[in-house]
């Protein structure tokens, strides 16, 4: 009788485990950003800056500036990949922030700003981004180099994407 239950439970295993595709795990990772509205007055003080400094950038619908110095390839990001990228950050006064050579960072763990900007280039592009904090670190910062509510320069050269379906 054991016997019985015993097969009757292995083929149950085989039946219905062998139901879950991939797909079905692959939604169950968190790969979107929220929707995020950046404030008029920020993006106001975006143009500003830019005006100032005779700045010409495209404007995203989604709030921030961007140059693009170099497109890439035809192969673009979605917040699941993992991207490879060289980066220089600096604060909208010329401070220097940081810098990162052969980074590897999945899309969808970064700041915002970050994410949206690497959807305009492809694999060896380059863009510069102008952000606003709502993109960036918002009211928290990002303790000791970012502080409250700053506006970030980003210098980013694509290196690599790759599709990655596993969690971190």
């Amino acid at each position: 009788m054991n016997k019985f239950f015993l097969l009757i439970a292995i083929a149950g295993i085989i039946t219905f485990g062998s139901c879950q595709s991939t797909e079905d795990i692959v939604t169950t990772i968190d790969c979107d950003f929220d929707t995020v509205s950046v404030p008029s007055a920020e993006i106001d003080s975006i143009n500003n800056y830019l005006t100032a400094n005779s700045i010409t950038a495209t404007k995203d619908e989604r709030g921030f500036y961007y140059i693009i110095d170099t497109v890439g390839s035809e192969d673009r990001i979605e917040n699941c990949f993992d991207v490879n990228v060289d980066y220089k950050v600096y604060l909208f006064d010329g401070s220097y922030v940081d810098v990162g050579t052969g980074v590897t960072l999945r899309a969808s763990k970064v700041i915002r700003g970050f994410a949206f900007g690497l959807t305009q280039i492809g694999k060896q592009g380059k863009i510069k981004l102008f952000l606003p904090p709502t993109l960036a670190y918002g009211a928290t910062g990002s303790y000791p180099a970012i502080g409250p509510n700053e506006y970030l320069i980003y210098e980013i050269t694509l290196n690599n994407l790759v599709k990655n379906d596993s969690n971190y």
